[in-house]
């Protein structure tokens, strides 16, 4: 069984398991190496950890049927090496790859359809994230550098109506002015730009090769 493959793979030889409410937990030497929600008979997620505490190996998710959905691997806590998502009928619908925390994430909804994409560097938000209406159109875009806002964050309605703006430099909120005096100085902030205040955008590919 496809389920029972991919979830066995990740309890560790000689582990000793503990169950509590919806979660089960396979440690070695009293240090928690796994950590599984069950849905049903069927894991909902599990990651692997490592003697800290952090994310360290695969972390997957599974539908309902027990179909694997999602799959990221993880070196002490930075995401590392390909990420993956599949439908509920088993078809690759994202694929992309991190290195060491650097990397494109990508995540589809309902109807596979383009969710929210986020960039990151050494495993902090660099750069956009952005919240999908469809592969043409956003309802939330917000800029980050080395995990600080640091931009311009917009958010739209349900007809494409600009409902929010703010500006941030360096985790700090300030007011339009100071904005575009501190761009004008700082490569890294990007320019304001009226056009931005509509939503369209254009996504980037869910599924890059390898």
């Amino acid at each position: 069984m496809k389920l029972a493959r991919s979830f066995l793979s990740l309890v560790p030889a000689r582990a000793k398991r503990t169950e509590h409410d919806r979660v089960v937990e396979h440690s070695v030497a009293g240090h928690v190496r796994l950590r599984a929600w069950l849905d049903g008979p069927h894991p909902e997620y599990a990651i692997q950890l490592d003697r800290e505490g952090r994310m360290h190996g695969r972390e997957r998710h599974w539908s309902q049927r027990g179909r694997l959905t999602y799959d990221a691997g993880w070196i002490h806590g930075t995401q590392h090496g390909l990420q993956r998502q599949w439908d509920a009928e088993g078809h690759l619908i994202v694929r992309t790859r991190f290195v060491r925390g650097t990397g494109l994430d990508v995540w589809c909804g309902f109807r596979n359809r383009l969710s929210e994409t986020r960039e990151m560097k050494a495993g902090h938000r660099h750069g956009y994230e952005r919240h999908w209406t469809g592969a043409r159109r956003v309802h939330r875009e917000e800029h980050f550098h080395e995990g600080l806002e640091h931009g311009v964050l917009r958010e739209w309605d349900a007809d494409g109506v600009l409902k929010r703006r703010a500006f941030f430099v360096r985790g700090t909120r300030v007011d339009r002015r100071a904005y575009e005096r501190a761009a004008k100085m700082d490569p890294t902030l990007p320019p304001f730009d009226l056009a931005a205040d509509r939503p369209a955008r254009r996504a980037p590919p869910r599924v890059a090769s390898d």
